[in-house]
């Protein structure tokens, strides 16, 4: 498969409001040097707590947020630093699916409206009319004909959910990046997404980065699982590998996931206090205040990411002993 995109050395900061006369600037650091690529038709996943500048990543990548430094290329362009005009052929190939489907759907327009508008804006003219066009978006997200002329209120979350995924594909772009599109509904709603999901790339055949907390969607989703804490990425793995991580960090990750046998007992790996903030990083390993591994030389030196076996790559300076306890 070949590249389609390449994410290198990746910065984004945000100000906070000074609160005293003279105060220095401070400054959020939400995402610092993340690198990495997605091939054509690949299932990317993206996992980490809240906080951890997952959303900040896949709003960059879109480029709702211009990054402060690093390159995005799409198809070998560099589309970092461009202007917003100079981005229309790029937002018709990459979309976004929100984590809100009610924010992000507009409450004054019809469902009709809503779906067109994607090819009113881009200037696309086919033989079906654009109702004709319209239908068949609301038949590919399992939804009635009769949904055009409702407003968005009118309609139950996940129905929401498939309007706004009807609208990411209705120019059929190549790359869709869905940030916690599941997160809003319940158990039994997120199964038919997934499958709706997987349904339309496959029709599609596009490439999707899946943006989530939740390890169970990307093991059943995702080819490759990136794992983030702290604006920095900790492992790189397989999704067949979800249950032999390397890092501590996915190690804890994959523990707190409930079982649903209450028989069953597992170990887990104890960690010490809160997620440092995102404005002061901790010196060293960014995981080393609540690493029940770490060492001296986690507290200075901060490590990068380097292959374990092939596909998985680790942060973490003792990752090969950890990994044999």
């Amino acid at each position: 498969m070949s590249k389609l995109l390449t994410i290198s050395d990746l910065y984004k900061s945000f100000p906070i409001r000074r609160s005293k006369l003279g105060e220095k600037r401070r400054f959020v650091h939400a995402v610092r040097g993340v690198s990495f690529d997605v091939a054509e038709g690949e299932t990317v996943g993206i996992i980490g707590e809240s906080g951890c500048g997952k959303t900040t990543l896949g709003r960059m990548i879109v480029r709702l947020l211009k990054p402060d430094s690093g390159r995005i290329l799409y198809n070998d362009v560099d589309i970092s630093q461009k202007p917003a005009k100079a981005l229309h052929e790029f937002r018709r190939d990459v979309q976004i699916i929100f984590q809100d489907p009610f924010a992000s759907l507009n409450p004054r327009m019809t469902v009709e409206q809503i779906l067109g508008e994607p090819f009113i804006i881009h200037g696309i003219k086919r033989r079906k009319s654009r109702r004709e066009l319209v239908a068949e978006l609301l038949q590919l997200v399992n939804l009635p004909e009769s949904s055009m002329l409702k407003y968005p209120h009118e309609f139950s979350g996940g129905q929401r959910q498939r309007i706004g995924i009807a609208r990411a594909v209705a120019l059929k772009p190549k790359l869709i990046v869905a940030d916690e599109p599941l997160s809003a509904l319940d158990v039994t709603i997120q199964a038919e997404i997934i499958a709706l999901m997987q349904d339309i790339q496959k029709k599609f055949g596009m490439t999707i980065l899946m943006i989530t907390h939740d390890m169970k969607v990307v093991a059943n989703m995702a080819n490759r699982i990136l794992v983030m804490y702290l604006g920095q990425i900790m492992e790189e793995l397989p999704a067949s590998q979800i249950l032999t991580p390397r890092h501590p960090y996915t190690m804890a990750l994959l523990e707190a996931v409930p079982v649903a046998d209450p028989r069953r007992k597992k170990a887990m790996v104890p960690l010490a206090g809160d997620v440092p903030s995102a404005v002061t990083p901790p010196r060293g390993c960014p995981f080393h205040p609540r690493c029940p591994y770490k060492q001296a030389r986690c507290e200075t030196e901060d490590p990068k990411l380097r292959t374990l076996t092939p596909g998985n790559v680790v942060a973490c300076h003792f990752a090969e002993e950890i990994a044999k306890r």
